[in-house]
């Protein structure tokens, strides 16, 4: 593998109204019934399961979460964020995607991304490659998304079908930001 493509990590941008994320977690679940869902972040070195992807409270809660294979749940792995007793799930280390979800006030809908990285360089400085399958996995994930949505022409992200219509039906604005 080149050195390029050992540093690169894969992602897309997307818009997701919550019926696009409820759309998007029954595609996981009936295609990839072994996927779990995990917060970003515990309270202890635990990792904190999801039932699903959909915000509860828009600005109450955390945007991203974490998209995991059962087979690879013990390879998550968890550091400590400074002192004040956080734990935070290292995408970078983990054979996990990133799910940065959408923030979504009824007039503005901000971009959400899909990101994962295939491996990462040890302490000592060697490479080290996350499992095959996950990454074949986590590329059908970027896949799907890319064939069900639509490109949108002055941002280049995918736009979920209700994030379309709200956007062409003017009740809303996306912004990539």
């Amino acid at each position: 593998m080149a050195e390029k493509e050992k540093i690169m990590g894969r992602q897309i941008n997307f818009y997701m109204l919550p019926e696009d994320v409820a759309s998007f977690q029954k595609m996981l679940e009936e295609k990839h019934p072994d996927t779990c869902f995990i917060a970003d972040a515990s309270q202890s070195e635990d990792l904190k399961f999801l039932a699903t992807l959909a915000v509860h409270e828009m600005g109450r809660e955390r945007l991203k979460v974490y998209l995991v294979q059962r087979p690879f749940l013990s390879l998550v792995h968890m550091r400590r964020r400074g002192s004040i007793g956080e734990w935070l799930v290292d995408g970078e280390l983990s054979p996990v995607i990133e799910f940065g979800r959408c923030l979504y006030d009824g007039r503005i809908l901000r971009a959400g991304r899909l990101y994962f990285t295939t491996g990462f360089y040890a302490e000592n400085g060697q490479w080290v490659q996350k499992p095959l399958e996950f990454a074949k996995w986590a590329e059908s994930i970027l896949k799907w998304v890319r064939r069900n949505y639509r490109k949108d022409s002055l941002t280049g992200y995918y736009v979920g079908a209700q994030a379309y219509s709200w956007s062409v039906q003017q009740q809303g604005l996306l912004s990539p930001y």
